[in-house]
């Protein structure tokens, strides 16, 4: 019977038949590898996200209830990543990164919204 090579680094493995690697190490590396791009897309995304909710909710915590898009732009908010959109009673939408959103009111203004006081109906 041949012996089962490291899918790593190609040393001889030992152990149970079905055992892929020779240890933990090549195990991770090799994972990491193989999901290495999508993670790192995740990690960027979920980075902008976080960035989104922290704008937004350091300005409600300002007191603002209304904002202008030039000074969104401003603080780096990327208008381009949302987690969801809710349609209001209304039908007009409710842009929403995690639990803070914001509702377009044409003439470049929002209006921030919070889902836990729902505000957003």
């Amino acid at each position: 019977m041949d012996s089962v090579r490291c899918l790593e680094c190609s040393a001889k493995v030992l152990g149970r038949s079905d055992k892929k690697f020779c240890c933990d190490s090549c195990r991770s590396q090799y994972h990491n590898r193989l999901n290495g791009d999508h993670n790192r897309l995740m990690r960027q995304v979920n980075h902008a996200l976080r960035k989104n909710r922290r704008i937004l909710s350091e300005l409600m915590e300002e007191g603002r209830r209304t904002i202008r898009h030039r000074i969104l732009l401003s603080r780096g908010f990327d208008f381009e990543v949302i987690t969801f959109v809710k349609l209001r009673r209304s039908g007009e939408p409710c842009f929403f990164c995690y639990d803070v959103g914001y509702i377009p009111m044409g003439d470049e203004k929002y209006r921030l919204v919070s889902l836990g006081s729902r505000t957003y109906l």
